[in-house]
């Protein structure tokens, strides 16, 4: 038995006038692996023995071609230069030939004059190509021992990793000068990177729809429709698009103190004069991650079907009021009013059905990025999964985690809270950050630093502004302002508005611990349940019904009273405005009890 420590590599001749003809080939056979053409594509030639002895079985050059073809492209173009010049050297001068082969072979093309050849060669061709010559290589595995198999695939993984850094080098994305990091570790979280597309690649894989199962009627899964090629990028590319991007990934921009990522984002933050510019830039560091994000965190989408269900609700309650032999009175027609209840119930069902199914997605999502990191082995999941891909999904959503921490890190010291934005931006990076999550010992290099940090920001009041106008579609510095407002409280809290939903209740999880919140409001049940549930996990409100119709809306800081232009849930939807009165807290509030 041939012993794997032993290379059969030195027996590969690399001409047909020096040939090593043996026996030791792993297959049995007796013969010679041979570049017969000095093309670097070697053959095995067989021999035969006759009466004892060795004699050719193919004669002729023409015989010879004939046999199979056990090496070629790269692994046939290091078989012949490994002995004489280093590694890099070789990857060097084989991209260089393919590159000037590929040039003379089609520059006599009639549209050549209207191509770029080597942006085509570089960009489109190279790599696939050569993918398919590596793989007609693993011929040579039979004859070679394992070690020397190892070698051989060491060395082809390696040189397509020399052609994408290559590629990337000769036509980098074009992304601004100020973004040239930020933007290249983004790319991998936007549409098309490797980190969507394995999230996609899982959601297809396994069956999890964006919109959950019942929105389909054909019954078959995402991956029972996939047929022809996109079956085989679903099957083949994808897995191997991902696992060569995350190769290639350079994290060290990320993980180093010194590695460039967050340095470049400080930079930014600090040409951007304004806390509404800051924010907005945050927010478009935020928006590449959504989709990804979202599998993990989908509070968004719950909270959109929690609105849709509390509408429905409403509207129920309006048929419900209504007589059922009623009849429209401008066409005649019957409303059917037990109908439209029945309609209303089968959408909050529905809305019902989306909130359960998202719930179960996050779960999914993080018990894949769980087991493919080593730790997600506490249930067993619904089918057999493919580690690797979780091995990838769990080292980009990683990935992601750190980031926001570091960033979290960074935007604390312009005493902006990263919690805050993702609320407002709806994209959650990261849903739950300790006090450590904030030291990353450059920006922020302590607890103390950073609980003094935050402490500053909770203290920091919202500047005094007289007046303030907001512009349609302005509901980020609507909102902004408001949450501003809110946390600026030293002792109590007053809002004085006819429309509320969850939205307030959110919003006034912003205030201090020790500051009182009362709501004067028109009579909701809805409200009234989720202000119930919100005093038992948080320091409570005191909701009071209004006792007469009251028109405006008032927000009322300690002794501060703002008249708000529309309704504080819908600010910034359309042209409105709030001002600063001069009168006291009293006088609104008598007006509203009495």
């Amino acid at each position: 038995m041939q012993s794997m420590t032993v290379t059969l590599l030195n027996k590969i001749s690399k001409s047909s006038n020096n040939t090593i003809i043996t026996d030791a080939w792993l297959t049995g056979q007796t013969g010679e692996i041979v570049d017969i053409k000095g093309d670097c594509i070697f053959r095995f030639i067989d021999f035969i023995i006759d009466n004892g002895e060795l004699r050719h079985k193919h004669t002729t050059e023409e015989s010879k071609l004939t046999c199979p073809i056990v090496a070629t492209g790269l692994v046939g173009f290091w078989l012949h230069r490994k002995d004489e010049i280093g590694i890099k050297d070789i990857f060097e001068a084989y991209f260089k030939l393919r590159l000037e082969q590929y040039v003379n072979t089609h520059k006599y093309d009639d549209d050549a004059w209207n191509r770029d050849l080597q942006k085509e060669f570089i960009c489109y061709h190279h790599i696939p190509s050569e993918k398919n010559l590596i793989k007609a290589s693993e011929a040579l595995f039979a004859y070679i021992t394992e070690s020397d198999a190892k070698k051989v695939m060491n060395i082809s993984s390696n040189y397509l990793k020399f052609a994408r850094v290559r590629r990337k080098e000769l036509y980098p994305p074009n992304h601004p000068a100020n973004r040239i990091i930020e933007d290249t570790f983004l790319d991998a979280f936007r549409m098309g990177g490797p980190a969507y597309e394995c999230m996609e690649w899982m959601r297809i894989e396994y069956n999890i729809p964006n919109m959950g199962p019942h929105w389909h009627e054909s019954g078959k899964s995402r991956k029972d429709l996939l047929t022809g090629k996109w079956k085989i990028h679903h099957d083949s590319f994808i897995p191997e698009y991902v696992a060569e991007e995350y190769e290639d990934f350079d994290d060290r921009v990320l993980m180093y103190t010194d590695g460039g990522l967050m340095d470049e984002i400080n930079e930014n933050l600090k040409n951007h004069s304004t806390y509404d510019d800051r924010v907005r830039y945050i927010i478009s560091l935020l928006q590449p991650f959504k989709e990804f994000a979202a599998a993990f965190n989908s509070k968004e989408q719950i909270d959109e079907r929690k609105r849709a269900i509390e509408r429905c609700k409403t509207e129920m309650k309006s048929w419900e009021n209504i007589a059922n032999d009623a009849v429209d009175e401008h066409t005649g027609e019957p409303l059917e009013a037990s109908k439209q209840v029945e309609a209303c119930k089968s959408f909050i069902d529905t809305y019902e059905q989306d909130i359960q199914y998202w719930k179960a997605v996050e779960e999914d999502f993080y018990w894949f990025a769980q087991h493919g990191l080593g730790a997600g082995d506490y249930r067993t999941y619904r089918c057999e999964v493919n580690d690797r891909m979780c091995k990838y999904l769990g080292e980009w959503w990683s990935l992601m985690i750190i980031f926001s921490r570091r960033l979290a890190a960074v935007v604390l010291t312009y005493g902006i809270k990263l919690m805050d934005i993702q609320e407002q931006c709806g994209i959650f990076l990261n849903w739950r950050f300790m006090i450590t999550d904030y030291v990353d010992h450059k920006f922020v290099t302590s607890i103390d630093h950073a609980k003094k940090l935050l402490t500053d920001i909770e203290n920091n009041k919202t500047e005094e502004t007289g007046e303030i106008l907001f512009k349609s579609n302005e509901e980020f510095d609507a909102w902004n302002f408001t949450s501003g407002l809110i946390r600026s409280a030293q002792k109590r809290i007053v809002l004085i508005d006819g429309y509320i939903d969850e939205r307030i209740l959110s919003l006034l999880t912003k205030r201090e611990a020790n500051v009182t919140a009362m709501i004067y409001s028109r009579y909701n049940e809805t409200i009234k349940t989720d202000i119930e549930k919100y005093n038992k996990q948080y320091p409570p409100i005191k909701y009071i019904q209004f006792s007469k119709p009251v028109h405006d809306r008032f927000l009322i800081i300690d002794n501060d009273v703002y008249h708000m232009g529309a309704s504080v849930k819908d600010m910034g939807k359309s042209l409105c405005a709030v001002t600063k009165m001069s009168i006291t807290p009293q006088e609104i509030i008598d007006n509203v009890t009495k």
